[in-house]
């Protein structure tokens, strides 16, 4: 999902046969937007919340602290918001898409 919080967010999608989907909503916030998405990945995927296992993040700058895979916890989610100076317009929206995975999917990895 992009361009939030703009008349004509894109919301792009590659649905279960490799096709890109692209149509245009508007999300007024990144809360409407992840809850959006949530619902879309339950409904298109026929999972539950609990369900879903594992939830990948791409975060812009993990300074020299997080360059590889890494799961998330307490301290490694302090680290990154002390880390959000090194791409301020970036890295707080990833923190936000990691807590919205977390509260969506309280189970998964």
């Amino acid at each position: 999902i992009e361009k939030i919080g703009e008349p004509t967010s894109q919301w792009h999608h590659i649905n279960i046969e490799h096709i890109k989907q692209t149509t245009t909503h508007t999300f007024k916030n990144h809360e409407e937007a992840f809850a959006a998405l949530a619902e879309k990945i339950i409904t298109d995927s026929k999972s539950t919340k609990t369900s879903i296992t594992a939830v990948g993040h791409r975060v812009v700058h993990g300074g020299e602290q997080f360059y590889y895979p890494t799961l998330i916890n307490e301290a490694v989610l302090k680290t990154l918001e002390q880390l959000s100076h090194l791409a301020p317009l970036h890295n707080p929206i990833n923190l936000k898409g990691i807590q919205f995975a977390r509260h969506y999917f309280p189970k998964a990895k």
